[in-house]
């Protein structure tokens, strides 16, 4: 991508990032990249592909841990950067998935550097001085507006560096590289999703769901099936499991009574 392009895509991938958006903040669900990352697919010019790539971003994490305010991955850097690969440099999914995975982590940790330096550093001192002065509107506009203001400036710097510069130094690097271990990235890639499930299948603790797991995996790769067509058949096994459930706890009560 050229830098004029680059600018809107950072400035887009910058303004829905839940640091920038206090509507992400009320409602943290709605920053998932399953349901952003096709804004950054139509910018590119083709809102499937990044509605695809950010599906496959999401299941690295479908079980997020939060400590406090501090989470144990990003996954909105990781689909900034994958949908970028791949609509901007047209990279394979797969390898792009393996490239922009480690983003994940690496952006959570910057936005922790943000959270503590720009935050704590700027804002929050910028808001003791308004209320040791008596300055009623600086008090209420510093932890907000800054805030948001510090956040967009920082994810937008982050951002167009992410893009501009990772995209290149992720072509070079591929091109570089020779096939046996593109074949490795390939595999790697399509490993992920599988990994991503599995944690969120302890992260449950159920074991009786494992089954399951092994039924999608096999509808996939050896039946044929697309992610859609086992997606509708997965809906209607959770409702029929849901109403077996129900009935054999119904009975259960009968019998006690």
């Amino acid at each position: 991508m050229d830098v004029k392009m680059t600018i809107i895509y950072a400035l887009a991938a910058a303004l829905l990032c839940r640091s920038c958006n206090p509507l992400f903040g009320m409602f943290n669900q709605l920053n998932v990249p399953y349901l952003l990352s096709w804004i950054l697919g139509m910018i590119l010019g083709d809102w499937k592909v990044g509605l695809i790539v950010g599906a496959a971003v999401t299941t690295l994490n479908m079980a997020p841990v939060v400590i406090g305010a501090v989470s144990t991955m990003n996954l909105w850097d990781a689909a900034v950067l994958c949908v970028a690969l791949v609509l901007g440099n047209n990279m394979s999914i797969e390898v792009a998935f393996a490239v922009a995975a480690p983003m994940a982590v690496l952006g959570n940790a910057l936005s922790n550097i943000m959270m503590i330096v720009l935050y704590d550093g700027i804002s929050d001192q910028m808001t003791l001085r308004a209320v040791k002065s008596g300055n009623i509107k600086g008090a209420i506009l510093a932890p907000s507006m800054m805030k948001w203001t510090i956040a967009f400036v920082w994810n937008f710097t982050w951002y167009f560096i992410l893009v501009y510069f990772g995209t290149r130094a992720a072509d070079v690097i591929i091109n570089a590289m020779p096939g046996w271990i593109i074949s490795g990235f390939v595999a790697g890639g399509k490993l992920l999703p599988a990994v991503g499930f599995g944690l969120f299948l302890a992260a449950m603790g159920k074991k009786k769901f494992i089954p399951f797991f092994i039924i999608g995996a096999y509808c996939k790769l050896y039946i044929g099936l697309s992610s859609i067509q086992i997606a509708v058949m997965s809906v209607c096994i959770a409702f029929i499991f849901v109403l077996l459930e129900k009935s054999e706890s119904s009975a259960m009560l009968e019998r006690r009574n």
